[in-house]
């Protein structure tokens, strides 16, 4: 029995990897059938699998994408685009960025978001790094740790509104995952929970 219990929380850690893993090639896997629906002029396939795969912002960015390269209708996906970049949705700024159609102020806050959201991603990346280097050296107990470390670290910092763009249920913990701005963001609930809507990322 101690050793069951003694083994369960390593496990648990490595099976939320592998999870965490399947995921990020499965968006990989998804954007790829978009993108070879597109190519071969599939647009209705390529929408409909969009709106399946995707929700909020993301959603509406890629179908504004898929309006304007798929179908060659810039005057559906444009309408979309100002109107994701009017609430700082960094791909949507981008984009108007790269068609020559952002105002001043939108060149200026892309450059901030881009610039905030690439100092996040970095953040993030020491922090993964140092959880999996606690996990190492302590098991996974380290985890319990490091969460409620960066979380109080998220609070004290300037932060972003998250938007939710799913959820999934491992065992008896439910991960919501969130959209701040471009940047991927998730969160671990008990599993009979209910995901927030937003969160400050």
């Amino acid at each position: 029995m101690l050793m069951t219990k003694h083994l369960t929380k390593p496990i648990r850690a490595i099976h939320f990897m592998v999870l965490a893993f399947l995921m990020t090639l499965s968006a990989c896997v998804t954007e790829n059938k978009i993108q070879k629906l597109e190519a071969n002029g599939n647009c209705e396939q390529a929408e409909k699998l969009i709106s399946e795969k995707y929700s909020g912002q993301k959603q509406l960015y890629h179908k504004a994408m898929l309006y304007i390269n798929c179908e060659n209708n810039r005057a559906k996906g444009i309408p979309i685009l100002k109107k994701l970049a009017s609430a700082n949705y960094i791909p949507a700024l981008g984009r108007l960025v790269e068609y020559n159609l952002a105002t001043s102020q939108q060149h200026i806050k892309y450059s901030q978001l881009k610039n905030e959201a690439e100092q996040n991603a970095k953040e993030e990346k020491l922090k993964r790094m140092e959880t999996l280097a606690n996990i190492g050296r302590y098991g996974s107990g380290a985890l319990g740790r490091q969460s409620s470390k960066n979380s109080e670290t998220k609070r004290s910092s300037d932060s972003v509104t998250c938007f939710a763009q799913g959820d999934y249920i491992s065992g008896s913990y439910k991960t919501c995952k969130y959209d701040c701005m471009g940047s991927a963001y998730s969160l671990s609930i008990d599993a009979t929970d209910i995901c927030p809507l937003t969160v400050d990322g």
